[in-house]
């Protein structure tokens, strides 16, 4: 959808340099524990250089300028002859990182050179002189204390055992509510299962109204529409008519904000579409495909958020591998009854084609850095679906469903609710939880999810392709076998019509003159009694009528026409039932 060029008020506003930088969220990158983080996902200066270029290795005494005071009592160490240094490089033609992490590196050296010590003449007292110390210099990153843009940079290889242990717990306890809910505590026998797998779904993905408390304003909405002209925006429950213009797209979504909506902001940069020429959006997603999800307190800190991921797709490494991000908004002010997804904001992206080494997370680092740059900890909601990996407040990530396993082939919390509700359907008793628990081990394990990373899938599971290939090959196989099904059909009913026509004018040839005799008799008998009738009021005038011996006369007279009416109808309809009813039995026969 082409969009103003202009940058929304939360994109646009910069912070004076002057200003301490807020408490930021402090998250690890999607991570699987196996490898240390890649070189350029460590903490970096604010100053940076290109992302290509890692930062230079230091030493553990580098690392901690403390160890440089340790260092300046030295003086009972033998003096070391200075080596000759290479030539170094031109200042100039350093980057501002590279001068200041030189400038660094020298004047710890320094501070680790030990003491100088006269060496006396024979005889004399040695004369000591005062060391020289290293000017004591700021911290940089990675030296203990946190900066702003180290507080932003996440690694993708390490393995956090806190957010590991609390993300175990979180799985637990939710599971916990599941049993709670459809098993009875007393005798473990299950419970209703009506609306199970909504049901489930909501208890996993679902918590408080907080987010939405606060409602979009007219004027966030327009910013957020005009996040940046090469993006495409679509409400998940609303379609744009055939053909809509830009206007009538942008009144579809702002009738879809009125009641609460997510927004798919699709990414058709020039950085994308060049990395995807085929169109297809979906090309290449198998084994790679990605989500990011985050949870804030409120939609101004979601719309920061959404602010930061527009910018990311101008991002070299981030724009070709990231499709598209949504985000929740809306209008309506909740109830007391209104509940929200806990992902306010899921991020879609993959890791770049030809990945082999799925333990680091390049492009997911840097999505999750720029979520930490949009918005504080305070800002950070605490709950979260489970079986995410999670990276910290309000952030977590897990491998996108269908794109490892064909067969799970809806959204993340969808595909482990339906898990679960497969487990209860199937168990009638479950009478303890840790029982309940080792079933859902079972079955996440038999629908290729890792029971130890559930956020995560095993090998060996159909591939979308393979699978959407499959049902295609189904559906056109059982199109084909209705296709010939419905021509026999076709020819046995064309044949069993011919034979029941004829059988039909025979019944008919039998029946038709007994029919017509009755038939006949009955008019005969109706239109007789109407002409007697007739003459018995023209023959007579009023005062006779009026007399009791006429009138009981004439109702002795209508009382036996009438019966033998009836009598003959009777037998007019005696007829054509037994008529209909050998039609029937022939029909039957030829079964048509």
């Amino acid at each position: 959808m082409p969009r103003d060029k202009k940058k929304s008020a939360f994109l646009s506003k910069k912070k004076k340099p002057t200003r301490k930088p807020p408490t930021r969220v402090v998250v690890r990158g999607a991570q699987t524990g196996r490898k240390a983080a890649p070189a350029d996902t460590a903490t970096r200066p604010a100053e940076r250089a290109p992302a290509q270029r890692a930062p230079a290795q230091r030493t553990p005494a580098q690392r901690t300028p403390a160890r440089a005071q340790a260092l300046t009592p030295a003086l009972t160490r033998a003096f070391s002859p200075a080596v000759p240094s290479r030539a170094r490089t031109p200042a100039e033609d350093l980057t501002g990182q590279a001068k200041s992490f030189l400038a660094h590196q020298r004047a710890l050296k320094t501070a680790e050179e030990p003491a100088r010590q006269v060496v006396p003449a024979r005889d004399a007292p040695p004369v000591l002189v005062e060391p020289v110390l290293a000017p004591v210099l700021p911290p940089v990153p990675g030296d203990g204390v946190k900066t702003k843009r180290q507080m932003l940079t996440i690694s993708a290889a390490g393995t956090d055992e806190a957010l590991v242990r609390q993300g175990v717990e979180a799985n637990k306890a939710a599971l916990k509510r599941i049993y709670e809910a459809f098993y009875d505590q007393a005798d473990g026998s299950r419970l209703s299962g009506q609306d199970r797998l909504d049901r489930i779904y909501n208890m996993m993905g679902e918590g408080t109204a907080e987010y939405v408390q606060t409602p979009v304003t007219d004027e966030e909405f327009g910013d957020f529409l005009k996040l940046r002209p090469d993006i495409f925006i679509q409400a998940q429950e609303s379609d744009f008519p055939k053909n809509a213009t830009r206007e009538q797209r942008e009144q579809v979504l702002r009738e879809a904000v009125q009641e609460g909506d997510y927004f798919h902001v699709h990414n058709v940069s020039k950085l994308y579409t060049k990395a995807h020429p085929s169109g297809d959006r979906a090309a290449g997603l198998g084994k790679l495909a990605r989500r990011i999800v985050v949870n804030v307190k409120t939609q101004e800190a979601g719309l920061k958020v959404a602010g930061k991921m527009a910018a990311l797709m101008d991002d070299p490494l981030v724009s070709p591998n990231m499709r598209q991000f949504k985000i929740y908004l809306s209008k309506e002010v909740p109830t007391g009854e209104t509940t929200v997804k806990h992902d306010k904001l899921v991020i879609y992206y993959q890791l770049p084609p030809g990945t082999g080494d799925t333990t680091s997370d390049p492009v997911g680092d840097k999505i999750v850095a720029a979520v930490g740059e949009a918005v504080g900890e305070e800002e950070m909601g605490s709950d979260l679906a489970p079986y995410y990996a999670r990276l910290g407040p309000g952030v977590a990530w897990a491998e996108e469903p269908k794109y490892f396993v064909g067969e799970l082939d809806n959204s993340f919390t969808e595909s482990r609710a339906e898990v679960i509700s497969n487990v209860i359907n199937d168990n009638d008793t479950v009478p303890t939880l840790a029982g309940f628990l080792d079933k859902v081990t079972a079955a996440l394990r038999g629908k290729f999810i890792d029971p130890a990373q559930p956020h995560r899938h095993l090998p060996g599971a159909k591939s979308l392709e393979q699978v959407r290939a499959e049902k295609e090959a189904a559906r056109l196989e059982a199109e084909r076998v209705a296709q010939e099904a419905a021509a026999r059909e076709a020819e046995r009913v064309k044949v069993a019509t011919a034979q029941f026509e004829v059988a039909e004018a025979q019944i008919a040839q039998r029946f038709q003159p007994s029919y017509q005799s009755a038939l006949s008799r009955y008019q005969q008998a109706v239109e007789q009694a109407d002409r007697r009738r007739q003459a018995a009021i023209e023959n007579s005038t009023v005062s006779q009528r009026q007399r009791s011996l006429w009138q009981q006369r004439e109702e002795t007279m209508q009382e036996l026409e009438d019966s033998q009416i009836s009598r003959y109808e009777a037998d007019v309809r005696s007829i054509a039932d037994r008529y209909q009813r050998e039609l029937a039995a022939v029909r039957q026969q030829l079964n048509i």
